[in-house]
């Protein structure tokens, strides 16, 4: 059996990117872990360093798209006509999102439920923060507008 690089390092590298990225989430966040309480320069540190590793895993596995992401994957179909990458790539992004997860939460188990017997809604908010993102403020309508604007800046679609 043939496993193509391109998919074995959309695999590994996300799985790397999501290990990393929410890892470090999960030290800044989770009580009781050597990061607590590290700040926001250390999650955003964390999740570049994450996306070179990523991207540098998937590249050195033999993958020299590296997308790591499902939109960039149908940005890159929508670009380039390569619907194959749809039933190959997405699956196997998805496939290392999960494991990445999974490992996250496996590394940070014992943090989990002093995390949740802290009592505070902040607390409480923080388990959820290691797995979503989301602004501590989503009703605010600036908040949409700078969402709107920094995900058109990561895209490029902007006219």
């Amino acid at each position: 059996m043939h496993l193509d690089p391109a998919v074995l390092g959309e695999f590994v590298g996300t799985a790397t990117l999501i290990l990393l990225g929410n890892g470090v989430v999960g030290g800044v966040l989770l009580a009781h872990s050597k990061a607590e309480n590290a700040g926001w320069v250390a999650i955003t540190t964390g999740w570049a360093l994450a996306v070179f590793a990523g991207v540098a895993v998937a590249i050195s596995i033999g993958d020299s798209d590296a997308h790591l992401n499902p939109a960039f994957t149908v940005a890159s179909v929508i670009m380039t006509g390569h619907a194959e990458r749809l039933f190959t790539y997405i699956p196997a992004q998805m496939l290392g999102a999960m494991t990445g997860g999974v490992l996250v939460w496996l590394f940070y188990l014992p943090h989990w439920r002093p995390t949740a017997d802290a009592g505070t809604w902040r607390q409480a908010d923080a388990r959820d923060r290691c797995a979503v993102a989301a602004p501590g403020t989503a009703t605010h309508p600036h908040v949409r507008a700078a969402e709107l604007v920094a995900t058109d800046f990561r895209t490029g679609s902007r006219a």
